[in-house]
């Protein structure tokens, strides 16, 4: 629940935050950023924690109560955004090995699902199966 120090006027709404506040939509895509450098520079443990943030927030509908337009632009980004963090956990499974080998293909999977006609998850599935023998 907002309170009203919060939610400002009636046709012109404002927001204001604590300054400690976290919007979980900004963290996810704060995350999935910092997941992708990690990759890149092979820092799976950095990628793999950071992948697994966006994961957690972008898995959740964005306002499942609400519609209007620029919710479902806001929907369609997130689900952006959630493909890659699955990249990127895979990546970042792949990369640490051993144990994670199993989440490396459960996200590949999942990519695959929600994006067929890419290649990323086909390729991500094959580095998985192909290292877990």
């Amino acid at each position: 629940m907002l309170g009203r120090d919060v939610v400002a006027g009636r046709t012109a709404v404002t927001l204001r935050l604590p300054a400690a506040a976290r919007v979980d939509v900004e963290v996810a895509l704060a995350a999935v950023h910092e997941a992708e450098s990690a990759v890149a520079q092979h820092q799976w443990s950095r990628a793999w924690l950071r992948a697994l943030a966006a994961l957690l927030v972008t898995r959740r509908p964005f306002l499942p109560e609400a519609d209007g337009g620029w919710i479902d632009e806001w929907r369609g980004r997130l689900d952006l955004v959630h493909q890659r963090a699955l990249s990127y956990y895979a990546e970042a499974c792949l990369g640490i090995g051993g144990g994670e080998l199993g989440g490396a293909e459960r996200s590949a999977r999942r990519l695959v699902e929600l994006a067929p006609l890419s290649e990323t998850g086909y390729r991500l599935l094959m580095r998985a199966q192909a290292e877990q023998g």
